[in-house]
């Protein structure tokens, strides 16, 4: 028996891994994330600034591998978000993403600005660092829609301890983490 799917003919009678992989390959067409995006991230109020809502604009550039893979970069709006590209990997299942982005440099939310940890330390304390302090990660998890024309979700940079080097003593203070929500639109 022979059927004719997106010009392709198939024979049924080959084997059944076959017709898997060209199921398989259909469902990952209909989902194929693969484009720029263009969206914005909100910021959860922090309980020192409950009554403030911090927004920054990114773009993000996916690429979308075999077998649900992601990968690509998060590009801030440099006005109030890191000036740096960041990568990112995850996957995609169905209608659901999940991804980490992890900033070349650390950052932190000052105000509505985005500072250099080592920055913000010298503000501060007044204290040099003897090397950078290795980056955060942030982890992204979202829907997409049924039209495949936007995302939306939750990401959260989780709480922990920031531990740095100044002049030879290793000095450290808690890291506050910080959660929101981010939405997408491709753009064609």
């Amino acid at each position: 028996m022979l059927f004719r799917v997106n010009c392709v003919t198939i024979n049924l009678r080959r084997k059944e891994s076959m017709v898997r992989a060209l199921k398989y390959r259909l469902v990952n067409v209909n989902t194929n994330l693969t484009g720029i995006w263009t969206g914005e991230c909100v910021y959860d109020p922090a309980p020192e600034l409950p009554d403030q809502e911090c927004r920054v604009s990114f773009t993000l550039e996916f690429r979308h591998g075999w077998f649900g893979r992601l990968s690509g970069l998060i590009q801030d709006d440099p006005e109030k978000g890191a000036p740096e590209a960041a990568p990112i990997k995850g996957t995609v299942k169905g209608e659901h993403v999940a991804f980490v982005m992890s900033r070349p440099v650390y950052y932190v939310m000052v105000g509505q600005k985005m500072i250099t940890l080592e920055e913000y330390i010298k503000r501060a304390w007044d204290m040099p660092l003897d090397s950078p302090v290795a980056p955060y990660l942030v982890s992204y998890v979202g829907i997409v829609s049924p039209s495949g024309t936007e995302i939306s979700g939750t990401w959260q940079i989780l709480s922990g301890v920031i531990q740095f080097f100044s002049l030879g003593r290793r000095c450290e203070f808690p890291g506050p983490g910080g959660s929101g929500r981010w939405k997408v639109t491709r753009g064609f």
